[in-house]
């Protein structure tokens, strides 16, 4: 079996020898250098909370999405914690967190999905694989910003779709680490196919491997 720092060597080698046209823009190439550097340093165990692949792959609702830098924040909490009523320290705690943000996304989710046409959505609650560092429960289940994003995304969809149609095989460009692969898990039909540069896509297989099984990727 190959090790991380050979699978993505092998695959950085592949990449270099293509056509520009299927190269990545000089923004992802001098990016995911330093994203490969860190692949191999430290594996994936804990990419969901590392703040380099923050910035490229792994979005958020708090910080560094909300615009606060962790200092600023503590500073804010700390301000408020003894100055502020409890309602006020609570009210701070969810913006700055993201879960005010979050919980918004997911009531406007539930109320826009419709389960009757696929694909079903409801039953969805995401992987903690990657040791995300920014997860919420709503309904004892998890979800990401990632995952939210997706499935408003797919509540629209449907919008526009019938009962009777199928959405059994969903091509992505540039599908991050896998989520939208995860949530379409939870219908048994589905294949998904994600095409992305390296590292991205050897998070993303890894990602779906530890849901999937092996076996199905």
């Amino acid at each position: 079996m190959k090790s991380i720092s050979e699978t993505l060597d092998n695959v950085n080698e592949k990449f270099s020898t293509k056509d520009i046209l299927y190269k990545p823009a000089s923004f992802w190439e001098n990016s995911t250098k330093e994203l490969v550097k860190i692949i191999k340093k430290d594996g994936i165990k804990d990419f969901r909370n590392n703040a380099l692949m923050s910035q490229f792959f792994v979005p958020k609702y708090g910080h560094p999405t909300n615009s606060f830098n962790e200092e600023d924040i503590k500073e804010i909490y700390n301000l408020v914690n003894k100055k502020g009523v409890k309602k006020q320290q609570l009210a701070i705690t969810e913006m700055l967190s993201g879960y005010s943000h979050a919980l918004s996304d997911y009531r406007v989710f539930i109320a826009s999905n419709n389960d009757e046409i696929n694909p079903k959505l409801e039953n969805f609650s995401e992987s903690s694989f990657g040791n995300p560092k920014e997860q919420f429960e709503f309904n004892n289940k998890k979800y990401s910003r990632s995952a939210l994003n997706y499935l408003l995304g797919l509540s629209f969809l449907k919008k526009h779709l019938d009962k009777d149609d199928k959405i059994e095989t969903v091509v992505e460009i540039g599908g991050g680490f896998g989520t939208l692969g995860e949530i379409l898990s939870y219908n048994p039909k589905s294949k998904y196919i994600d095409l992305d540069i390296s590292p991205t896509s050897f998070v993303a297989h890894k990602y779906l491997e530890s849901i999937y099984g092996k076996e199905h990727i």
